[in-house]
């Protein structure tokens, strides 16, 4: 991968079917590879299952974690990072 792209995520469910594929297209069109890592911090919206449906739609750049328990934006950042 030439690009990792990590996202936490706790309520966010309406937004990333908009910015996920955004993402995606901008690296692509730039030819570059790239990873989007989606790191659910125990969202109570329905966002794991957006999560996982981005992942069936481009599963060549989607990684997903979900967390057990919120721990928070930058526990979930560090979860991000060590996966990249």
């Amino acid at each position: 991968m030439d690009y990792s792209v990590i996202i936490p995520v706790y309520r966010s469910s309406s937004l990333l079917c908009v910015l996920v594929p955004k993402i995606i297209k901008i690296f692509t069109d730039k030819q570059v590879s790239c990873e989007v890592i989606l790191v659910n911090d125990a969202s109570p919206d329905d966002s794991w299952q957006v999560i996982q449906r981005l992942q069936r739609e481009f599963p060549s750049h989607i990684l997903a974690i979900d967390l057990m328990r919120n721990f928070g934006q930058h526990n979930a950042l560090m979860c991000g990072l060590r996966h990249a």
